[in-house]
């Protein structure tokens, strides 16, 4: 069957709200995960190191892996086929190194003198000189693995979305995806539980409860093990035949798939993108714990009103798009709203009230970007491919905040914890991407040259 059959057929037939809700569901479990790896990392991190740019590279770590577990997993369930079909597997595989290592990360200064007493007995047993470790070294090793397993399922959700969800119905997933994701995560983390790391006695509903480093942690593990069942009893997948015979090369299929001048523009698009959202905001908790004199419940707070902004408009504005679809204007417009909180960030946030602002209004437009470019990059898919370019464009995500977060904590030690500092990279970000845009050509003009090759 030629590839415009396979992905005429896969429009045809509507998929209910409720079956919506069960794959997006997934992203509330990486969501709290990644809120972890963010915020209540750097908190994790402050008995070990001062360096701005020792935390840039622990917290930027799922971003360097993104570069290559998520493309390959994700090209790898491309070509795979199994009694529990092809994304499945990597669901089920993935979750327990996830729990673990996710239960582990916040007792490491508890674990280590242990572990470096066995070390150092194996040392002298084979008469090697004693290594200089500290507890960083297991702090960096955990985070390492947990962020593999991760990286590993950030494509999952948005091929399962191509896979089984109608074009037409798309926008209305990517926003029910956004509320999960970017939404109710970083409310239910920052607004409830990342103050529960502060000392002292917490009430949290009818009970209370100690301050602890490993709250976040402990509650992200649960939410991820309820998600992870729910997607998978959940997803119905389409039989697509294996391929098994082909192996994973990523650089020449990088070459293959920039081609594409669209595919080149995408990806360029998402290098520059998480300037002007995630980049900019990276060393929010410090600016505010270190310089504004906030808690870590003031703080998180703030951080909230960008969940409950989410929450409040990424499903009407689904809703809306999946009948209003002029998703490459829209996604300008949202790159040039992104200007507003970036200047608001840079010269006048300086309360709790100013850095709720801030999350808000970045967090709105972001939102208005994701849910009409997505499902734009998913017009440049076919059936055969929507995994494995979702993959890359993961990858290409994370190079820019792997090199940019460390980079610009390295300039924030330098100019004197000026943790403000990464915002300016929001404007060449803006810009950047509202250029790509502008050059793209309609997907109808391209479809033929994607995953032209019927084999």
């Amino acid at each position: 069957m030629s590839t415009s059959v396979d992905t005429k057929t896969a429009v045809e037939k509507p998929v209910s709200i409720w079956y919506m809700v069960g794959l997006v569901a997934f992203t509330l479990g990486t969501g709290v995960i990644n809120f972890c790896l963010v915020t209540a990392l750097q908190v994790t991190l402050k008995p070990y190191t001062e360096s701005t740019f020792v935390v840039g590279m622990l917290t930027a770590m799922i971003s360097m892996n993104m570069i290559w577990a998520t493309p390959y997993a994700s090209w790898k369930s491309d070509r795979i086929w199994t009694r529990f079909g092809r994304r499945k597997p990597l669901v089920l595989t993935m979750t327990p190194i996830l729990v673990t290592t996710l239960l582990v990360l916040p007792h490491c200064s508890s674990l280590w003198p242990p572990i470096a007493h066995v070390i150092s007995a194996l040392a002298s047993l084979l008469h090697l000189p004693q290594p200089h470790m500290s507890t960083l070294w297991l702090v960096s090793l955990v985070v390492f693995v947990l962020t593999v397993a991760l990286a590993s399922l950030m494509g999952i959700v948005a091929a399962a979305i191509g896979d089984s969800v109608p074009d037409r119905q798309r926008p209305l997933a990517i926003g029910m995806w956004q509320f999960t994701a970017n939404g109710l995560a970083t409310f239910l983390m920052g607004r409830y539980i990342l103050g529960l790391t502060d000392p002292g006695v917490h009430r949290v509903g009818f009970a209370t409860v100690a301050g602890a480093a490993h709250w976040p942690y402990t509650v992200a593990c649960c939410i991820f093990v309820v998600a992870a069942a729910i997607f998978v009893l959940v997803f119905r997948e389409r039989y697509v035949p294996p391929r098994t015979g082909e192996k994973f090369r990523m650089f020449s299929y990088g070459r293959q798939i920039v081609q594409v001048r669209e595919h080149l523009l995408i990806y360029v698009i998402l290098l520059f993108q998480p300037m002007f959202v995630l980049v900019g905001s990276w060393y929010f908790p410090k600016l505010a714990t270190e310089r504004l004199g906030l808690s870590q419940a003031q703080y998180g707070s703030a951080h909230s009103w960008g969940g409950i902004t989410v929450m409040a408009v990424c499903v009407p504005l689904g809703y809306l798009f999946s009948r209003i679809r002029f998703r490459r204007p829209f996604a300008m417009a949202a790159c040039m709203m992104a200007l507003v909180p970036i200047t608001w960030g840079l010269f006048f946030m300086r309360t709790q009230a100013g850095i709720a602002f801030y999350f808000a209004a970045q967090q709105f437009a972001f939102a208005f970007f994701r849910l009409n470019f997505n499902p734009y990059i998913m017009e440049y898919t076919t059936p055969r491919s929507v995994g494995t370019i979702f993959g890359v464009t993961n990858a290409v995500n994370g190079i820019v905040r792997f090199t940019m977060i460390p980079l610009f904590g390295w300039l924030v030690d330098l100019m004197g914890k000026n943790y403000r500092l990464p915002l300016w990279g929001g404007y060449v970000g803006v810009v950047a991407c509202v250029i790509c845009l502008a050059m793209m050509r309609p997907p109808e003009k391209v479809r033929h040259l994607i995953d032209a090759d019927p084999s």
